[in-house]
């Protein structure tokens, strides 16, 4: 299994192989690196699998914007992501006094992911078409914090699409 600094500066494809299911696969020119899969009750959760071990990302409560991320059969959380009131800005505390801050714009339609040095670690982007949907997830640099924690990946993914279908709500 490569780790995730492998693909540093590669475009990666989120990819839907079935349209009427929502199984999304984070794929590069050496094939499937992750699968997401979304369940849950309005499809407000998800697991993700990355073929060695699996996560699953829910809401902390149904009153508030925080998700958990949960190891597969443990009940207490790995980490945390709070974001703000209009979902622009959010972080996640992997422990150790490391986090991650994502950053989302919603004129572009992108992500950014960004350490507590305000170096770019990764950046996703959202192309619409009249027939195809194009996501791209790009890892900008090597970084132990992503390799620690390949959930960050499709994290990033659940919360970037998350925030898109909110804006087409309001």
């Amino acid at each position: 299994m490569n780790s995730i600094s492998d693909f540093a500066n590669e475009k990666l494809k989120l990819v839907q192989p079935a349209k009427f299911k929502r199984i999304f696969e984070l794929t590069s020119l050496k094939g499937v690196i992750q699968k997401i899969t979304f369940s849950g009750v309005l499809r407000s959760s998800a697991v993700i699998d990355d073929f060695n071990t699996r996560w699953e990302i829910k809401p902390s409560s149904w009153w508030t914007n925080n998700l958990a991320v949960y190891k597969e059969g443990y009940e207490i959380p790995i980490t945390n992501y709070t974001s703000n009131f209009f979902r622009t800005k959010g972080s996640i505390d992997l422990g150790r006094g490391e986090s991650l801050i994502f950053k989302f714009n919603w004129f572009t339609r992108s992500l950014r992911v960004f350490n507590l040095t305000e170096i770019l670690l990764l950046s996703y982007s959202y192309k619409m078409g009249f027939l195809k949907t194009d996501f791209s997830v790009t890892i900008m640099q090597e970084s132990e914090l992503l390799d620690e924690n390949p959930y960050v990946l499709m994290l990033g993914f659940f919360i970037f699409i998350e925030n898109i279908n909110r804006g087409k709500s309001a």
